[in-house]
Formats: structure tokens, sequence, C-alpha cells
């Protein structure tokens, strides 16, 4: 068994996936469900009446942005949450629609690079092809 202490009170856990421990999980839920309400009967909210309005704070209110569990309006963009690559103003998530096509270009072409060649088959290879053996009745 792994324990750990929790990162957020400091409890020692048995760590699974994640680095809080089960009653943490509970109140980052609860905080989670309490912006979703507050949203919900505030539309296009700024990032601080959020905070304000549910009494969580900024920066658990960015993780959840950041884990895209959360978005903000279009109506709302501003330079507070931006893109971490190239600055972009986003709305969700860590990076711009432009920079995660580029990572996924860039991933696919390392891919494509490793990939093994796929060699001809040839007719002077009887055994590259598939056949069953004759079955016993």
């Amino acid at each position: 068994m792994d324990f750990t202490n929790c990162v957020r009170c400091g409890k020692l856990f048995n760590r699974g996936t994640i680095p809080i421990c089960e009653s943490c999980v509970k109140r980052e839920e609860e905080d989670f469900l309490r912006i979703k309400d507050f949203i919900y009967e505030n539309p296009n909210s700024s990032m601080s009446k959020v905070a304000e309005g549910t009494g969580v704070s900024l920066k658990r209110i960015l993780k959840y942005l950041k884990e895209g569990r959360l978005e903000l309006s279009p109506d709302v963009i501003g330079n507070d949450f931006t893109c971490e690559r190239c600055d972009a103003p986003i709305t969700t998530g860590k990076y711009c629609k432009k920079c995660q096509a580029e990572f996924s270009s860039e991933v696919n072409e390392l891919f494509r690079k490793d990939e093994p060649e796929l060699k001809k088959s040839s007719s002077s290879q009887p055994n590259n092809k598939m056949h069953y053996g004759k079955r016993e009745k």
C-alpha cells in the first residue's frame, strides 16, 4: 500500500490515482456542483462573480476550466484565461484550438516516422497468405 499526505488537507491516506483523500474529493465535487448551480442561475457571470457567489477560490475555478469541466462564455472571454502555449484567449482546457491542432499534427508525424514500412508481398513467398488446415469430421 502506498500511503501519502493529501495535498489539500495534509491527512495521511492510501493513495490511488489522485493526490487528494476521499473526503477532499467529496468537498471538491460539492464545490463544483455549487459552481454549476450558480452558473445555471447566473449565466454569463465572470470568474470573480462566480468565486464571490459560491465561496470557491479562483484557483479552484481555474482548475475546473483547465480540466475542461467548465467553459467560459465567449462573451466573458478576456485576458484572465489564456492558452498555456501562445497566450490566446480560450474558453476551456489548457490550449487553444490552433495549438491543439499543432500538437496533434506533431504527434501524428512522430508516429508516422516510427511506423515500420509494410513489406510488399511477393508471389515467390507462398507462406504469406492465410489458410486453414483440413478439419476432421
